[in-house]
């Protein structure tokens, strides 16, 4: 993965970075952390939420049938948790990632509806560009 942009918006469409790879290209867990869920995303896509100790974050537009982790796991960092998806309709490939600040909120990050469906954000969204920069999880 060694391309990345943040996309802009408001909370309650389109926040976070995409990190560009071909489909099936693992995903590893960012830190140690635990599985909180996992489920249909959108365009043909999943999700894992992972509860690490200093945020929750969301690894969107992963393969559903390469996931490896189910609610309740512990995982390490480095852990392949999956693999990068693809959007149905979209050209490029890409792992869509989301950082959540409370680790104590236990609100649905989760996404209904299809492509041009309602996205669902909490109010604790916050940018992982510096993290992932910074590699500081």
């Amino acid at each position: 993965m060694k391309r990345y942009y943040i996309v802009e918006g408001d909370k309650t469409t389109a926040n976070g970075i995409d990190l560009y790879a071909p489909v099936g290209t693992p995903v590893r867990a960012m830190a140690d952390g635990v599985v909180i869920a996992v489920y249909a995303f959108y365009a043909g896509t999943h999700a894992v939420e992972i509860r690490h100790s200093k945020h929750i974050v969301r690894y969107g537009e992963v393969r559903s049938n390469s996931i490896k982790v189910k609610p309740g796991d512990k995982v390490v960092r480095g852990q392949i948790i999956a693999g990068v998806g693809k959007l149905h309709g979209i050209k490029n490939s890409m792992l869509h990632l989301e950082m959540y600040s409370n680790i104590n909120d236990t609100s649905s990050l989760t996404v209904k509806g299809s492509k041009g469906g309602i996205y669902k954000r909490r109010n604790d969204l916050i940018n992982p560009t510096p993290f992932i920069e910074k590699a500081d999880f």
